[in-house]
């Protein structure tokens, strides 16, 4: 074999297994820093992998030392599907549902995902759940989920907006979501569809999103402090019970092959903002230090996006 046939040859088999490396990104779950003196802790981690060209991601999650959770979700091959992307809060909500805290919160109790994208949220959230009901409005993600046939899980298509919501949707205990509440006009439909699956005792309703988003925090004071209904024209209570905002930071690293050397790299640091509310009935959940709970000054400190 001539030099040349052979260095072509090594080129290609070179590029065809660069084709199909695994990628990574790792992104850690840091706890909330009020100056730059403090220096903050990493209290969990995920690391997403994939093929390129890929129909699966595989997903590993961890929190406060626990034992780390391999996940394998369906990606949806419509490229303009929002449910076909794994989003900073997706990831901040997977390792936060692995903390013993939300373990304890979460188990033996039915469950209910929100907007659940590609379900990281809700399939980490069945590992202690009794079941977990994951849902969306995208068709596509939703029969891949039910494909999945994971035991304690069933995915149905839920519209918000609609009025008459399906009957094969049960009440629940715990209703969660991740970058649900990205907009204003989605907060009334997303509050009467919790409020609507929730059962009336022993509940908790868990919002995961982006501290630097308005809406978030419209969310969160909406369902604290009431506001103006706008579909009856008079002013709502706010929920019977205890609602806090969390704050955390979510540390992300840019997509890596296995074998790139700057594997480090930092793409970004998002805030994090957890709507946690409780009903009066609900045993306490257990804070830690590291669960930093805004005060006003916390909010008005934040430069808000949208």
């Amino acid at each position: 074999m001539s030099v040349k046939l052979l260095v072509t040859t090594v080129l290609l088999l070179l590029s065809y297994v660069h084709t199909f490396a695994v990628e990574k990104r790792v992104s850690k779950l840091l706890s909330w820093s009020n100056s730059e003196n403090e220096a903050p802790t990493i209290l969990g981690w995920c690391e997403e992998r994939r093929l390129q060209d890929a129909r699966e991601l595989q997903v590993t999650v961890s929190c406060d030392d626990s034992e780390p959770l391999e996940v394998s979700i369906p990606i949806p091959t419509d490229e303009n599907s929002l449910a076909r992307t794994l989003w900073p809060s997706s990831l901040a909500a997977a390792i936060l549902l692995r903390s013993p805290a939300s373990k304890q919160l979460i188990k033996d109790k039915h469950v209910l995902e929100l907007g659940c994208g590609l379900g990281l949220a809700g399939i980490v959230a069945s590992s202690s759940a009794k079941s977990c009901c994951l849902t969306d409005h995208d068709e596509e993600i939703i029969q891949l989920l039910k494909n999945q046939n994971i035991p304690n899980i069933n995915a149905r298509y839920l519209e918000w907006r609609d009025e008459d919501r399906p009957d094969d949707i049960p009440s629940c205990d715990l209703v969660i979501g991740a970058d649900i509440a990205y907009y204003f006009y989605l907060l009334r439909p997303l509050m009467d569809t919790a409020k609507d699956m929730l059962r009336s005792d022993n509940s908790a309703f868990m919002v995961v999103g982006q501290a630097n988003r308005e809406s978030q925090w419209d969310l969160y004071h909406n369902i604290r402090d009431g506001c103006y209904n706008q579909l009856t024209d008079e002013r709502e209570a706010p929920w019977n019970g205890e609602t806090r905002m969390l704050l955390y930071q979510l540390q992300m690293f840019k997509w890596q092959v296995d074998d790139d050397p700057s594997f480090e790299t930092l793409d970004g640091t998002i805030p994090i903002a957890v709507m946690l509310h409780t009903s009066p009935d609900l045993e306490k959940f257990t804070f830690t230090t590291f669960d930093h709970i805004a005060t006003k000054n916390d909010e008005e400190g934040i430069m808000m996006s949208f």
